[in-house]
């Protein structure tokens, strides 16, 4: 846990589903850099299948809690991976960057692979899926990633890096 250069430190989260009156709730706690911890619900989990030995169990196993559940796939991981569970999650994140830090440039080879999965989603039937991604996103190629399917779209250093946060994400908005 490291604090970024401009002192918005890093999180290390971990989730601990607990049952209660209300119902069964999942607790992200974010331990940051300096000793901090907060803790909040989430409503959607995302998870890579690097980190899931059983990928369909843990798909399941988040959405019995009753959270949106979606799958992250890094730049090398390829797309057929997610054809057998995507009638089973609600969105998929292609990073489009290497996962681990901020500030990396957008690997252009994750053009296509954003296109290529706009289109499974579309051909095994699919239009509620929602296609996110992630890395290396700014006001230069943010519209050209749209046109390729890309619906949501995670932008942290293209908005924090700037003086003004707001005109960061107003650039981002206009498009």
């Amino acid at each position: 846990v490291t604090p970024s250069e401009k002192g918005i430190a890093k999180a290390v989260c971990t989730f601990r589903p607990t049952t209660g009156t209300t119902g069964t709730k999942v607790t992200l706690t974010f331990t940051a850099s300096g000793g901090g911890r907060t803790s909040t619900t989430a409503a959607t989990i995302t998870v890579h299948p690097e980190g899931a030995r059983h990928l369909h169990r843990t798909i399941h196993r988040i959405k019995d809690l009753g959270k949106r559940v979606g799958v992250a796939l890094n730049p090398a991981t390829p797309e057929t991976l997610i054809e057998e569970v995507l009638a089973d999650v609600d969105l998929i994140l292609v990073m489009t960057v290497n996962p681990g830090f901020g500030g990396q440039s957008f690997i252009p080879a994750c053009v296509d692979k954003i296109d290529s999965v706009a289109r499974l989603i579309a051909q095994k039937g699919f239009p509620q899926t929602v296609l996110e991604i992630d890395g290396g996103v700014s006001a230069a190629n943010l519209a050209d990633l749209a046109t390729k399917g890309a619906q949501w779209a995670v932008a942290g250093n293209s908005v924090f890096s700037r003086p003004d946060l707001g005109q960061g994400y107003r650039d981002l908005q206009d498009l």
